[in-house]
């Protein structure tokens, strides 16, 4: 909880995090006979600030992955045409 209120939670180390796997487990927020809306809301918060990093992630390295493709695929046409 405390990297997620210092704002440290990034795309570089949002996969080491497993508070989303863990956050159906509702004995986790679970206080005396009642529920800690408190807690609830800063897990799902960060759960949110985890997985919004993660897709970042993924949309920085998918988009990485296309450029390289699209290069290569252009200097083989370039390559094709030139002979």
């Amino acid at each position: 909880m405390k990297i997620t209120t210092d704002n440290k939670i990034n795309a570089t180390n949002s996969r080491s995090f497993a508070l989303i796997d863990y956050f159906h487990d509702i004995s986790l927020l679970k206080e005396r006979d009642g529920v800690n809306f408190q807690r609830a809301s800063y897990t799902l918060d960060s759960c949110v600030k985890i997985y919004t990093s993660r897709v970042d992630s993924i949309a920085t390295e998918t988009g990485k992955l296309l450029s390289g493709l699209a290069d290569s695929g252009n200097s083989k046409t370039k390559g094709e045409s030139e002979e």
